[in-house]
């Protein structure tokens, strides 16, 4: 499937009861120069590395987005959870006219 953005990414999110800030950058603060994407839920902040395609950027953008979910509403986090949350977050932004 091919994923394309219909707008730009938001720069910013409401998840839960907090504001969520969306950075895009060449490579995540802190992190080996490997990581794709990820969600700093101490400063409210969701990064996602620049460089990807445009589908796998997506799709990090959707799972960072599954981690600000777990973070916000005190689901407790691991691989099952988050990939399961993904699905529907991709369902949700394709049905809502935001991917080709």
């Amino acid at each position: 499937m091919m994923i394309r953005l219909m707008s730009s990414y938001p720069k910013q999110l409401t998840i839960g009861e907090n504001v969520w800030d969306v950075v895009f950058c060449r490579r995540i603060p802190d992190e080996p120069s490997n990581i794709v994407g990820l969600t700093d839920p101490s400063e409210f902040t969701i990064y996602i590395k620049m460089g990807q395609t445009p589908e796998d950027r997506f799709k990090t953008f959707a799972h960072e987005v599954c981690h600000a979910v777990c973070f916000e509403y005190g689901i407790k986090e691991n691989h099952s959870i988050i990939y399961g949350l993904e699905e529907p977050i991709l369902r949700f932004f394709i049905d809502n006219g935001l991917v080709l």
